[in-house]
């Protein structure tokens, strides 16, 4: 097995609600309409999973480069699922520039989202960088439900029909 695969990194998952807005991100603040993270799950290049939605990868835990990713939340009654897909050599690239030699360095994975807007965002982020580290799009694809249907999908998505189903 290629070694790049198996390779460990300490972070954790941080989703961030926001607002799109003027090229920035921006705290939402009406009432009411604050999203709700219901779960996260993974599936990871080195071939391990959680799927146990118990909170443990909202904490910094060791764990390999992400393969896939499902993340579901709430806003009143509407519910959202997005499933995420990393091109294995682009996320390597991203993940050995950010960690250098540091590998148990505590890193958080934003995943800054904008359901309103249809804007999703993944960087990388450490304690003393000026600005997180921005993935970029074309090392993911994603694909959103709202209320079970179809309400974003990235311009380089290619999965096949149903590919989100675990």
């Amino acid at each position: 097995m290629d070694n790049k695969r198996v390779q460990q990194f300490c972070y954790r998952y941080l989703p961030i609600f926001e607002r799109w807005s003027d090229g920035k991100w921006e705290k939402l603040t009406e009432r009411g309409c604050i999203p709700e993270l219901d779960y996260i799950e993974e599936a990871l290049y080195d071939g391990t999973h959680d799927k146990l939605r118990d909170g443990s990868l909202l904490k910094y835990h060791t764990a390999g480069k992400p393969k896939k990713m499902t993340l579901a939340w709430h806003v009143n009654k509407s519910e959202y699922t997005a499933h995420l897909w990393f091109d294995e050599n682009l996320i390597c690239a991203v993940y050995d520039r950010f960690y250098g030699a540091h590998r148990d360095t505590n890193a958080d994975l934003l995943i800054h989202i904008d359901y309103e807007h249809r804007k999703y965002e993944l960087s990388l982020y450490r304690y003393g960088l000026k600005e997180p580290l921005r993935i970029p799009e074309d090392a993911y694809q994603i694909i959103v439900f709202k209320n079970k249907f179809e309400d974003y999908r990235s311009d380089n998505y290619d999965q096949p029909r149903g590919a989100w189903i675990w």
